[in-house]
């Protein structure tokens, strides 16, 4: 009996150690000291002139602390990056590299166990192209499984060896969960997107969305749009150009891919179709040029161009079958064709514009007697206007009011200036196209 009981317990022991040595063995969390926080806050707010200050001040005092260590790494890196036309689309430079390793190797020489050291410092040798020492370092970070950059810094070593599939299944991953709020972790899935549809553009069978993979619509980069643009002018044929997201928090983008691809599959005679998406979709506001080119203030939206001029835009939803329809019926087609369309729409919308303001400004006029009506606008769909009333002399309510829109409009840094639009309730300037496109965001509704 006790040597029955001697064998159950050698047993027990010897499965407790097995147990115990195959547990996964986790990065011990090392909280960032108030000086990184500081660090961070400022490249941040690419307040770059303060952590070269903070640098001056320790030239010759040896830094101990690793979390500053890693972020003085990050400002070397950051404050310098290049773009460039490559898969990956940036780069560092060499001085920059060699800063930023130096302070990573010290780092992880006063720490070796802070695992988000090895992580940039595999990021920095895939950018660098030296596969080998990448591979090591993040095989050495991937032993803290919370390193939100792991994936993509194992996505850009991934390009570098040209396993395009892979990159895409890693980017993949963090693209698919909803778009995270703190900050630090928004980058991350911003930049995994832009990764993504870089590998996308030159190889469209690893596009996520399956209307590209499929050939029926063309990806362009929201930064080549204008160049884009120009080359439009060389197309046979009229340009459905798609402004959506892949966002999982934009849902009538989402529901609207699958129209999307109907239309396309259906009228690919008749119009080229191309697709330019923002992820997050809020990314829309960080290109100017869009905005201001198209009237664009949100998305989804799909804009038709004939050459590099636009003729129509609709947004807010997708296209529906009726207006597809319309689009494509012999009459409204031969209009597109010829840049007819844009025309007769400029025309309509210019008046029920007039129409609604001169109502507006009467309104306001009856309510409260003003004398004059200033406005200026901006490139985003805005814009400020101010009244001057209950006074007598129309020359000295102008130039209040003038005074008073100018002021908000340096403020607001609004781009082009305040003129009186209105006298004593009667318009006595018109607007034109491009103003139509800053009041109401996308005159050319369909």
């Amino acid at each position: 009996m006790g040597l029955k009981l001697l064998k159950m317990m050698i047993k027990t022991i010897l499965f407790i150690c097995l147990f115990l040595f195959q547990m996964p063995v986790f990065a011990e969390s090392i909280a960032d000291s108030q000086q990184a926080k500081n660090i961070k806050r400022a490249l941040e707010h690419q307040n770059y002139k303060a952590i070269s200050n903070y640098l001056q001040q320790h030239h010759n005092i040896k830094i101990k602390d690793p979390t500053v260590l890693y972020q003085l790494a990050r400002y070397h890196l950051i404050k310098n990056v290049k773009e460039d036309s490559s898969i990956i689309g940036y780069s560092y430079p060499q001085v920059d590299v060699e800063n930023a390793i130096l302070s990573l190797n010290k780092a992880i020489e006063i720490k070796p166990n802070y695992f988000k050291s090895y992580s940039l410092l595999g990021h920095i040798y895939a950018i660098q192209n030296q596969q080998q020492k990448a591979q090591m370092a993040l095989t050495k970070a991937s032993k803290d499984p919370q390193l939100i950059w792991q994936n993509y810094n194992l996505a850009v070593l991934a390009i570098q060896k040209k396993q395009y599939k892979k990159a895409a299944q890693l980017l993949t991953k963090l693209t698919r969960q909803h778009p995270p709020k703190k900050q630090h972790k928004a980058k991350m899935y911003a930049a995994s997107w832009q990764l993504l549809k870089r590998i996308a553009i030159k190889y469209p069978k690893l596009d996520p969305v399956k209307m590209i993979r499929q050939g029926l619509v063309q990806r362009i980069q929201a930064d080549a749009f204008l160049t884009r643009l120009k080359a439009l002018k060389t197309e046979d044929k009229p340009s459905f150009i798609v402004f959506s997201s892949s966002d999982s928090w934009c849902s009538f983008c989402l529901k609207g891919n699958a129209k999307i691809a109907y239309f396309a599959q259906r009228y690919n005679k008749k119009f080229n179709f191309f697709y330019i998406s923002f992820e997050p979709w809020i990314q829309f506001q960080q290109y100017p040029d869009i905005t201001k080119k198209v009237g664009l203030k949100g998305v989804p939206a799909q804009a038709i161009f004939t050459a590099d001029k636009m003729q129509a835009i609709y947004y807010g939803k997708t296209l529906n079958k009726r207006i597809m329809k319309a689009l494509t019926s012999e009459s409204i087609y031969n209009k597109i064709k010829t840049g007819a369309l844009a025309e007769q729409l400029n025309s309509r919308e210019l008046k029920k514009l007039e129409k609604k303001l001169d109502a507006d400004v009467k309104k306001y006029q009856i309510k409260s007697g003003e004398k004059a009506y200033a406005l200026a606008f901006n490139g985003r769909g805005n814009f400020v206007s101010r009244y001057r009333y209950k006074i007598a002399n129309l020359k000295q309510a102008k130039k209040e009011s003038l005074a008073l829109c100018e002021k908000i409009r340096k403020k607001r840094k609004y781009s082009h200036p305040c003129k009186i639009y209105f006298e004593n309730n009667k318009r006595v300037l018109p607007f034109n196209y491009q103003q139509m496109i800053y009041m109401l965001g996308s005159p050319l509704t369909l």
